[in-house]
Parts: C-alpha cells; sequence; structure tokens
C-alpha cells in the first residue's frame, strides 16, 4: 500500500479570465493574491510596464484597486467574472483605451468607472 503525504497548508488555485480585444488570458491564481501581482503577470506576458495597464471588471466597469486581493474583488471564473485589460494610451482625454472586447454580450463601448 501506498501513502500520500498531504500538506496541511493548501493553496485553492483558481483561473481568472482576462480579455482585451481578441485575446483571451487564463490567469492562474489565489484568492490572497493581490490586483498587482495579476497586473505583473499579465506585464510580462504582454511585454508592458505595470503602470501602463489597468484592471476593470466588465460588469460594472469599475476599475480594480492594486491593494486589493482577488477574494476582495469578488472574482471568480467560475461564476462568469471577466476582468477587462485596458492599455494606457496618453493620446485620449482618460488616459486609458477603452473597453473593447470582441464578441462580449456587446461590451464593446462600456465606460470605465473610477
Amino acid at each position: 500500500p501506498s501513502t500520500v503525504l498531504k500538506s496541511t497548508k493548501t493553496k485553492m488555485s483558481m483561473y481568472i479570465r482576462v480579455k482585451r480585444q481578441k485575446q483571451t488570458v487564463f490567469l492562474q491564481c489565489d484568492p490572497s493574491d493581490t490586483i498587482m501581482s495579476l497586473k505583473r503577470k499579465l506585464a510580462s506576458i504582454n511585454n508592458l510596464e505595470i503602470k501602463e495597464i489597468k484592471l476593470v471588471l466588465i460588469e460594472d466597469g469599475i476599475a480594480l484597486d492594486n491593494d486589493k486581493t482577488v477574494r476582495e474583488c469578488k472574482l471568480d471564473a467560475t461564476d462568469g467574472s471577466v476582468v477587462a485589460l485596458l492599455y494606457q494610451d496618453n493620446t485620449l482625454e482618460a488616459g486609458w483605451e477603452s473597453i473593447d472586447i470582441h464578441d462580449y454580450k456587446n461590451f464593446s463601448s462600456t465606460e470605465v468607472k473610477e
């Protein structure tokens, strides 16, 4: 018979769906990860600086706070949460591009609320 040792400290890993235009990233994270740590991963994937990206919860258009955790933001891919990835665009008055996600419930012109 074999014995399986299980750690008493387990992490509950999950995936967050992040979209921008035609790109979708399923980002592995833990509920205790901060939004800043998600942005760090996404910046690396997209060859950008962290300050050049913003994450926005699509359903309500609210920008996610860097210091909050995934749990605090109530992000969960299993319940359909989708996060938009926005790039900084200093040519625009707001300084950020608009949400532009192809084929997502007609949210292509959702306005971002700070």
